[in-house]
């Protein structure tokens, strides 16, 4: 069954400073709740855990701040130190500027200026990176891990200009994006903090800032093929140019029409028991569908002495369920020309 990519847009007011809350999602047929929880009426979660359902009581104090949800532990933080007992302490003793010359960094750390693309790896714990007013025009990325990174948005963070966004490994362009697929990565945010995408950029995560006022200008820094809870085969995923490849709360969300897409939803929580998922097309299993995978099942059928597929390969590139057969190789090449779709 085809459907087609939509777009929900929810608007709330706010009771106590009466301004719009606007979310927006690429899971199609979701609907979002407002919650009747003291502190969170308004808030809404596009995508990740529950899929729209209400937060619990669980997730708010006796104040009404935001401090938890059942599996998202922890849930949010305003202030660093909230994060964990000293982390204002640890980002204070990396300073990354015009004068940083490594192009890598493995350890919790401030950014005030970036200056060139920068790797973060985190190998051996989590790491916090503070975002202090920052202006970005080059790319981070997050180097694929066990650990959590968490990225805390101080002031007015902008990302524009050369930069691609703050990505996760190897997502690029043709990257296969499950609705369930998962990212240690987390946004936080202190009170009235600012965040602006402009250009071509992506961000690859989760972001928890009931606080933040999120302004997206974006066109996404590439396409990807998306696979939502409901697609039923190779014919029924989307091409799409995300802004946000995760789920997002935010306090206010600012958008410019005609945007493809906002966000694309992905599980929230990164510690569930890992289940292989079909990636359709994707004969040589390295999570992007282009024209390697139609040039690999041709090999394979031709000589599969010398070029096997594994069993997830051939699973992946069975497109229509009859077996993988040369007609799956054109396939894929019709899908990358957009011939399938006329």
């Amino acid at each position: 069954m085809k459907h087609s990519f939509t777009r929900t847009l929810t608007q709330n007011i706010i009771a106590s400073v009466s301004s719009l809350i606007l979310a927006m999602t690429a899971v199609c047929g979701a609907a979002y709740a407002e919650s009747s929880t003291p502190g969170l009426k308004g808030l809404q979660e596009a995508g990740g855990e529950g899929y729209g359902e209400p937060f619990t009581d669980s997730a708010a104090d006796d104040t009404g701040r935001i401090t938890g949800i059942e599996g998202l532990e922890p849930f949010t933080a305003y202030e660093l130190d909230e994060i964990a007992p000293g982390t204002s302490e640890k980002v204070a003793e990396c300073i990354i500027d015009g004068d940083y010359g490594s192009d890598t960094v493995n350890r919790s750390c401030t950014i005030e200026s970036l200056d060139h693309d920068l790797i973060i790896e985190a190998a051996d714990e989590d790491i916090v990176i503070l975002l202090d007013d920052l202006t970005l025009d080059n790319t981070i990325t997050v180097r694929k891990t066990t650990k959590r990174v968490i990225f805390f948005i101080k002031g007015t963070f902008t990302c524009g200009g050369n930069s691609r966004g703050i990505l996760y490994d190897n997502m690029g362009g043709g990257s296969i994006v499950r609705y369930n697929d998962t990212f240690p990565v987390r946004f936080y945010s202190e009170k009235g903090a600012n965040m602006t995408i402009n250009g071509n950029c992506t961000f690859c995560g989760y972001f928890r800032a009931p606080e933040l006022t999120l302004e997206c200008r974006s066109e996404g820094a590439f396409e990807v093929e998306y696979i939502s809870e409901m697609c039923e085969g190779f014919d029924s995923m989307i091409k799409c140019r995300p802004m946000i490849i995760g789920a997002a709360i935010v306090g206010k969300i600012e958008y410019a029409e005609g945007n493809e897409a906002f966000i694309l939803s992905a599980k929230s929580t990164i510690f569930d028991e890992y289940i292989p998922p079909v990636r359709y097309g994707d004969a040589n299993c390295d999570r992007v569908l282009d024209l390697a995978d139609a040039i690999f099942i041709m090999q394979a059928m031709a000589n599969p002495d010398r070029y096997t597929l594994t069993s997830d390969g051939r699973t992946n590139a069975d497109t229509n369920g009859d077996g993988v057969t040369v007609n799956d190789a054109l396939a894929i090449q019709q899908h990358l020309l957009g011939l399938d779709k006329k």
